[in-house]
């Protein structure tokens, strides 16, 4: 390891919201041999591995990050957070690291608070080494990263045991995911977990600005990845390009109100719907309802079953679906028939006044299989009784 020169690059964490870097993660890189050819984070500790100096080069990589940081043009006091990288070994270690750890960053002029431990948690056996680095690091006033969250053997678990100030969404859930709804869902639980928990979110790996528009509608706090730049160095640090996270504040400012105003529309089209079709229902009688919702089904593209409760919330229809629609081939899923128990059904419980048009979060059909929303609406029958219509709207329209 002689041959080879450690140094930094920093790679920007930002705010769109606040329009402000708000982190940099210091990132250690080598220049080997006479020619100065840079050698890759990977490639550098594989080679510190093989030689037995693995030890060595965490912690020279560790003070030469603070360092660099600390010398920053703007000083250190002004400077966007430092997101340090602590590797499974400075954990396990113990003591010895610990006090390494915090005497870098003191001499350096650095203060606790502005320095964010980043730990992939899974790659930790140690349980007690890795509860206490936390704890102690957090009552000096460090914050905890978690990184890599939502990748390969990433331990859930651990989020309550450790409570982190800040969570990591890997690249392996964020590449794509303006593509794909699984991944948009998985990101979604993973940012309501974060927020009610207390802690900030980050999306790694941004390399497309629709994978980053896409977490901002998500609610992620903060994105970092090579759409907005790639690692700098010192020197190029004063001269970071802001243009791209100004750029896309704007897109995204306007996608939420063109989203918002889509949104709107899409509710007043199923609100409509319902209305029609208990205008049609409120003066028939008992006997004719399955009719109804027959024909009515076969004039929107997008309802997939419809059916009628009682006031008490049993199914008094079967559920009519729509023609021509295949629903997914298992016994577990089959249309519900009459007399059905829907009373605990957020449609039933959360709807409001009679008349008032109650439209559900996305769910599994139990008649298809596939994701839904369920509009329903109340209405008096001819003799005053009290009925509730449920449309079951095919979930994928919603998004077109």
């Amino acid at each position: 390891m002689t041959s080879v020169r450690v140094f930094t690059r920093f790679h920007p964490i930002y705010s769109v919201r606040e329009h402000c870097v708000t982190g940099l993660e210091a990132l250690s890189r080598g220049y080997a041999g006479i020619s100065a050819e840079e050698i890759s984070p990977a490639e550098l500790f594989r080679r510190a591995e093989e030689n037995g100096r693995l030890t060595q080069l965490d912690r020279h990589a560790l003070t030469t990050a603070v360092a660099s940081y600390a010398s920053l043009p703007e000083g250190s006091h002004e400077a966007p957070l430092l997101f340090l990288n602590i590797s499974t070994g400075m954990i396990e270690r113990g003591y010895e690291d610990i006090r390494l750890l915090n005497e870098t960053i003191l001499k350096a002029g650095v203060s606790p608070d502005q320095v964010v431990l980043e730990i992939i948690e899974s790659r930790i056996e140690n349980i007690d080494a890795l509860s206490f680095f936390v704890q102690y690091h957090r009552a000096k006033g460090f914050l905890i990263a978690l990184d890599d969250v939502g990748a390969g053997h990433s331990n859930l678990e651990r989020i309550s045991l450790l409570k982190p100030d800040i969570i990591k969404i890997d690249r392996s859930l964020v590449s794509g995911i303006n593509r794909g709804y699984h991944k948009q869902e998985v990101c979604k639980a993973l940012i309501l977990l974060s927020h009610r928990i207390g802690a900030l979110t980050i999306a790694e790996g941004i390399e497309e600005k629709d994978e980053a528009l896409t977490c901002l509608e998500l609610g992620v706090d903060m994105l970092q990845g090579f759409y907005f730049c790639r690692p700098l160095s010192l020197a190029e640090y004063p001269d970071m390009d802001h243009r791209s996270i100004l750029e896309l504040a704007d897109t995204y400012a306007r996608h939420s109100i063109e989203r918002k105003e889509q949104e709107r529309q899409l509710a007043e089209t199923h609100r409509a719907l319902a209305l029609r079709l208990a205008e049609r229902l409120m003066v028939k009688e008992r006997h004719e309802f399955s009719g109804i919702l027959k024909s009515s089904l076969r004039s929107t593209r997008f309802a997939r079953c419809a059916y009628i409760l009682d006031a008490t919330g049993h199914q008094i229809t079967g559920t009519i679906v729509q023609k021509g629609f295949t629903k997914k081939q298992h016994r577990l899923f089959a249309p519900a028939p009459e007399g059905t128990d829907h009373s605990l059904k957020p449609y039933v419980l959360r709807r409001g006044e009679l008349e008032s048009c109650y439209i559900t979060e996305p769910y599994i059909s139990k008649a298809t299989g596939d994701l839904c929303i369920t509009a329903s609406l109340g209405f008096r029958g001819t003799a005053g009784e009290e009925y509730i219509l449920c449309i079951d709207i095919d979930h994928s329209s919603c998004r077109s």
